[in-house]
Formats: C-alpha cells, structure tokens, sequence
C-alpha cells in the first residue's frame, strides 16, 4: 500500500494549492467562520444576551428552516456547483450575526429574528455541500488525515465562544451581556468567509482516478474481479446490431471474413506503429510526445483510417486474439491471426480433421503450427451413478427455452424450422444442406439411436450445454470418457 502510494504521488505531483491538504484547508476555515463563529456566540451564552429567551426562539426556527432547506440544497448543489453552494450557503451567518450585534446595541429584535431565518435556509445549502466535498474530495489514502484536520476546524467555535465568554467574566459573580465590539470582531470574520470559499480551486482530477494503472497487470485483474463480484455479464448480437449501423440485410458468410482480415490489418497498425516506445510521458505537465504520436493513413477496401491510435498502447500492443468459427474462411482466418482457437465436435475423432486443417494453414502462413492453442467445449453433470446423473440432466432441461434453442439451431445454420412440422425428421427433408448438416450431426450425439431427428430432438441437444459434448455419468464414466 506505501509502495502504491509513493508511486501516486510521485507520477501526480500537483501544485500546493491543488493538493487534498490545501483544500482541507479551505474547507476547515469556511466551517470556523460560518457554523463555528456561530456556535462561539452560541456558546457566550444566549448568543451574548442577558436572557435567553429572544436568541432561544431564533435558534429554534433556525433549526427549523435548516431541516427544510435540506430537501432543496442538493438540487441547489447540482446547479451551481459546491464551491458557490458553500459560498451562499454562509451568507445567512453574517446576517444572524448581524441581528445579534442590533439588539446588543440598540436593542432591535426582529433583525435577530430575520438573521436566523435566512441562517436557517442558507445552513442548509452550506451543510450539503461541505458534505459532499468532504466524502468526496480525499484520496483513499488520505481520509483519515483529512478527517481529522476538518474535524479540527469543528470544534474551534465552541473553543472560541468558551474562552471569550471565561475572559470576559471571569471576574463577575453574576450574568450580564457582552460588548458589541464582541460581536463586530465575529461579523468580520464571518464576512470573511465568502472570500474565503473563493480560495478553493479544486483538485485537477477525481481523486480516484486510475487511469495511471493502465498497463499494470495488477489493475485490469482488480477490475476484473470487481466486475466478477458484480456479476456482469456483456452479450453482443452482431445480427441485430447491425440493423443500428446501416445494414438491411446479412453481409455474405466469407465476406464477413474478408472485412474482418482488413479490420485486425487496421487494429494491428494502431497497435504496432501509431505510438512509439517512449511517446507517454506523463510528468504532470506533458501526457505524451506528440512527436512520437503518427497517423497510419490506413486506406483500403472497407475502411479508410488516418489514426492515430486514440490509447497509448499496452506494453503487450497486440492482445492475445481468439477466434471461434471451422468454416473455410473461418479457418483460413483463424489460422492467420489466432492465437487460440474454439472447435466443437461430439466426439475426438471429428475435431481432428478440423485441427490438422487449421495447423496446416498456419503452417502457409508462416507461422509455427504447434504454437496454435486449441479449445474444445464439453459440457459435463456429474453424479454418485449414471441414473442419477442422467436425471439431473433432465431436470435441467425442464427450464430451457424449447422455442430458444431452436432459434440457435437457426441462428447458426442459416435455416428458419418453423416453416416444418414438429413431427418432420430434418434427416430426410428435401433441403440439402440441412438433410446433410443434421444427419452428420444425428451419428455423433450418443442416446439418440433409433430417435427421430425433429425439433423436440434438436432442442433437446441444444437446450443445455449447447453444440458441446455431453458428458453425463458418476465420476468413473466421466473420468473414463474425457480420457477418451
């Protein structure tokens, strides 16, 4: 935690009167001459009266109409900002103050009366917005300190208060009011206090900002973890999407690909040769070199991109890229720029010829073909026998979507089933493709020998787990199939 704390610091050097403790500062003095400067003549004694009773009823309206301005100075806050919130919400100090000082001298009272009243509303405004600043504004690092240094600033009033009020009477052995010179000493430092708020910058940046960790290792796993924790989850349907970015209809299956390999020829020039080493600098004054910062000038067939890369890249530039898809041009492109690769088949056998193809074309492209990693999905329940396995497997299809599945199967063959009946075997339907895709298919899934291939038995092998292997035993009839 110091290590990380030093490294903050050191990469964000700010002036001294940016820093967290500067405005603690400024927000510890606009608490001592408005709430605290009020709780002083509080602590006089009847605010400096002789009898209580006048300065009593101004407290308890003030108090009164602070609750109410509660329901409207976060509103206030949201418009005008916390620095100008906290500015207004202290005029209604120095008026209270004020009202005090009249009736001490010339004995007026409805000014004490009309002081607490506008005290009231604006303490309102001026306690919602040093909240927000105070819970805001430290670094996590820096809370403690910051506490305790404002908090500091809090109880100065009723010390103040305290010793005037012992000064004053120290030498009395009964109650009297104080001077009004008293009381010009506390409106002057309340009219202090506006020009005071003024002093505050702010911080340059939100205290909280991690944007320095963007190549530490440590920061993205942190992330995450919290995104993990928080269980998120992202789903991207190209297919309908795509009707939000011009299309009106699917672009051609090899088509696709063929956009996709000019698509990472961009990314890989953003990546690679927009930025060079050294272009961030980041000393607090300069973020990056710009003359280390180039255009790519990128003009092809389906993109034209001048750049430059609008991130600094990461020390890794390109990522590790996965590809998902055994078509020929699935393969062809995968094989070019995939480090690893999602196949899906039933059974070992059928995922070899695909594997052999996709290191062979590797191997044409220059690259080492061992070097691809492949990954191959299986779905396993697990059970004590492989009755009870097999029954939670049912169970479990109890709760998918029959109508869902079915979309999938659709979505992945390129076929609309609902034009067939649900008894019709798509193994002898008139339709090629599907005949040929859904008869391969039918001799790989064990358990469905002698079924008849319609839509109840394709949904039932999508509707958990998928296209993958179902593996669906105890634990010897799993172990024993996945050595297979």
């Amino acid at each position: 935690m110091a290590q990380a704390q030093a490294r903050i610091l050191e990469q964000y050097k700010v002036k001294w009167y940016r820093s967290t403790f500067y405005n603690a500062l400024i927000l510890g003095i606009c608490n001592f001459l408005a709430p605290r400067i009020w709780g002083a003549m509080n602590s006089l004694g009847a605010g400096g009266a002789e009898k209580p009773y006048l300065v009593n009823s101004s407290n308890g309206m003030s108090f009164s109409l602070m609750v109410s301005s509660y329901l409207f100075s976060s509103t206030l806050v949201h418009y005008i900002g916390n620095k100008w919130s906290l500015i207004v919400g202290t005029l209604g100090y120095v008026l209270y103050a004020m009202g005090l000082y009249t009736n001490n001298r010339f004995g007026t009272q409805w000014t004490v009366l009309f002081g607490a009243a506008m005290c009231g509303l604006s303490a309102g405004i001026f306690w919602m917005s040093e909240a927000a600043i105070a819970l805001s504004y430290p670094e996590p690092y820096t809370q403690g300190r910051f506490f305790g240094f404002w908090l500091s600033f809090r109880l100065g009033g009723q010390v103040l208060g305290g010793a005037t009020n012992l000064g004053i009477n120290a030498q009395r052995n009964q109650a009297g009011s104080v001077s009004y010179e008293v009381y010009l000493v506390f409106i002057t430092l309340q009219a202090i206090e506006p020009v005071a708020g003024h002093l505050n910058p702010g911080l340059f940046k939100y205290p909280g900002d991690q944007q320095y960790r963007y190549n530490d290792v440590d920061h993205w796993i942190a992330l995450a973890q919290k995104v993990e924790a928080a269980k998120f989850h992202g789903f991207f349907f190209a297919d309908a999407l795509g009707g939000n970015f011009g299309l009106t209809q699917q672009i051609e299956h090899d088509k696709r690909y063929e956009m996709a390999d000019e698509y990472l020829e961009v990314v890989y020039k953003l990546w690679e040769s927009s930025w060079r080493e050294g272009a961030r600098v980041n000393d607090g004054k300069v973020f990056t070199d710009p003359s280390a910062v180039r255009q790519i000038n990128h003009k092809g067939k389906y993109f034209d991109v001048p750049g430059p890369a609008l991130t600094e890249p990461s020390p890794q530039r390109t990522p590790f890229l996965l590809q998902a898809g055994t078509s020929g041009a699935g393969k062809a492109f995968a094989a070019k720029h995939a480090e690893a690769i999602f196949v899906n088949a039933h059974h070992p056998e059928l995922i070899k010829p695909s594997v052999d193809s996709l290191r062979s074309r590797a191997k044409d492209f220059g690259r080492y073909p061992n070097g691809l990693k492949i990954i191959a999905g299986v779905f396993i329940i697990v059970a004590e026998t492989n009755e009870a396995a097999q029954a939670k497997l049912d169970d479990l299809s109890k709760y998918g979507d029959r109508e869902g599945a079915l979309a999938l199967f659709g979505g992945w063959s390129g076929f609309d089933l609902s034009k067939y009946s649900d008894k019709q075997d798509f193994r002898f339907v008139d339709e090629p493709t599907i005949r040929s895709m859904v008869t391969h298919w039918a001799k790989t899934v064990p358990g469905t020998e002698g079924k008849p291939w319609n839509k109840k038995t394709i949904a039932y092998s999508l509707i958990i787990g998928g296209q993958s292997p179902k593996i669906v035993g105890n634990a010897e009839t799993v172990a024993d199939e996945l050595e297979r």
